[in-house]
């Protein structure tokens, strides 16, 4: 049978939403719905989209583009897909402590100082508080590990979205899970044909599709063939075809290295000379799910009516998307009526 757009099913007396992927959605409040926000990479995303609007910000001009774009975006994403909790996931600065002892060069490729992009990144964390937008940092700790360990705590028995781009987080996805109801999907910004962005929704069946491996061996998927972003090298000469075939061969890491002898041509050349290297890459690529973390209902938005209208004007926020980010439905005052905004000049 067909299943239309708009298909309601039921399964275990639970109804459920189907989308035309083949996602489905809760709408009757059995399973509570999270979303994860990959806030740093959307920052970045939207800092090259969003290059021409300026403010001015502590008697200096200032470009506040990406900060504007990235609120504009939550606005949407909280608009297609209901839920009960969002929070945003910051990169610490610094970025991993752990990754940087395992591989001193770990990261050490990326450039991007660009001054503008720094002080609109060092303004996210006010203006998320200036639209009561409950989010975590934590020093040393990537925001993958943080989403990936959230994904473990509320994974079992709620819906988690994870609203992001990095493929590394495609090893949380999970359609079924083992020991509940619940499941974790991504949803990531793609071009549609005429050029807007649309979400991608990405399941289990999405990353097989791609990669040709389960989401479970996505850790040793890129350590095989290296992740150039991260500056982690793999191996010579394995691609995403041959990785894949070593993993639907040989499962993961462990397996292929007692096997390593068995592997002919240059390519078993090549794995036995990383056979040194390859658990520490696989360290590398495999995200933590066992941090210490606040529950996310327990993390409560920043409640200051002043600061909304500081941010509101700092970025040029629409009253339409500001409004519903917040309890407070305020125009930006004129300046006769402005209030004093020294105490959030940082």
């Amino acid at each position: 049978m067909e299943i239309s757009l708009f298909h309601v099913i039921i399964i275990n007396n639970i109804f459920l939403f189907k989308i035309i992927e083949g996602f489905y959605f809760m709408i009757d409040g059995h399973i509570k719905e999270i979303i994860v926000v990959d806030s740093s990479a959307f920052l970045h995303r939207y800092y090259h989209g969003y290059s021409n609007l300026e403010s001015i910000y502590n008697g200096k001009r200032i470009n506040v583009g990406a900060l504007n774009g990235y609120m504009n975006y939550i606005f949407k994403l909280k608009k297609e897909f209901p839920h009960d909790h969002l929070i945003h996931i910051l990169d610490p600065e610094g970025g991993s402590a752990f990754r940087k002892e395992l591989l001193p060069g770990y990261k050490s490729n990326r450039t991007d100082k660009e001054e503008a992009f720094t002080i609109q990144k060092n303004l996210l964390t006010q203006v998320l508080d200036g639209f009561q937008q409950p989010w975590i940092q934590a020093d040393g700790i990537e925001s993958d590990d943080i989403i990936s360990t959230y994904c473990s705590i509320y994974g079992k028995d709620h819906f988690v979205l994870i609203a992001g781009q990095d493929k590394d987080l495609t090893q949380c996805i999970v359609d079924e899970h083992p020991e509940g109801e619940g499941l974790v999907m991504m949803a990531s910004l793609v071009k549609d044909s005429r050029g807007f962005n649309i979400h991608e929704r990405r399941n289990e069946q999405y990353v097989i599709d791609k990669f040709g491996v389960h989401p479970a061996q996505m850790a040793d998927f890129l350590a095989l063939t290296g992740d150039g972003s991260d500056n982690i090298l793999g191996i010579p000469g394995v691609g995403d075809k041959k990785a894949a075939e070593l993993l639907n061969k040989y499962f993961d890491i462990e397996n292929i290295i007692m096997n390593a002898n068995n592997i002919k041509g240059k390519l078993g050349e090549n794995i036995r000379a990383g056979l040194d290297t390859l658990p520490l890459m696989k360290q590398l690529t495999r995200t933590l799910t066992d941090l210490e973390l606040p529950r996310i209902e327990d993390i409560p938005p920043v409640k200051d009516k002043e600061l909304n209208l500081f941010v509101r004007e700092l970025i040029h926020a629409e009253n339409y998307w500001a409004d519903d980010l917040t309890e407070y439905t305020q125009p930006v005052p004129s300046l006769n009526r402005r209030p004093n905004y020294d105490r959030f000049i940082k």
